[in-house]
């Protein structure tokens, strides 16, 4: 006789390697995000709210690619919301000192990420992106205060 197995869980639980991979990923993504912001921002442009939304887009193409090989689910999710929630990431580190500003900035990449990938094992993809949205609206709205 074959065993029943129901499933009553609506996430889906990889092995901790995948998390720890995310987080990696995260702080690699903050570190490369500082160095090409700092790059633009001293070269080529000197604003640093534009340097920050060009270094994001470059860093949310490369994470996804990353994510992807690295079989992650919803990598546009984890992606996509990161890049909202910290495109003021750029304004709020430029009156800082260099190790100050790499140190948030890996600090917040990878809590993102590692956040964002935490919302995106939600099995149902609408109910994945409604909670970041949420989760999104509520952290702007709070650094807003």
């Amino acid at each position: 006789m074959a065993k029943v197995v129901v499933d009553t869980q609506g996430v889906v639980a990889p092995r901790w390697w995948s998390s720890a991979k995310v987080l990696i990923v995260g702080a690699v993504a903050g570190i490369a995000w500082w160095a090409i912001w700092t790059l633009l921002k001293q070269s080529i442009i000197s604003e640093p709210s534009s340097a920050g939304g060009v270094s994001h887009i470059i860093i949310a193409v490369a994470t996804v690619v990353t994510l992807i090989k690295f079989s992650v689910s919803r990598p546009l999710v984890i992606s996509l919301t990161t890049v909202v929630l910290l495109w003021p990431l750029s304004t709020a580190i430029a009156g800082l000192g260099w190790v100050e500003s790499l140190f948030w900035s890996i600090g917040l990449f990878a809590a993102s990420y590692g956040l964002f990938s935490l919302v995106s094992r939600i099995r149902t993809l609408w109910i994945a992106i409604i909670t970041a949205i949420i989760i999104v609206a509520v952290a702007m709205i709070v650094l807003a205060l």
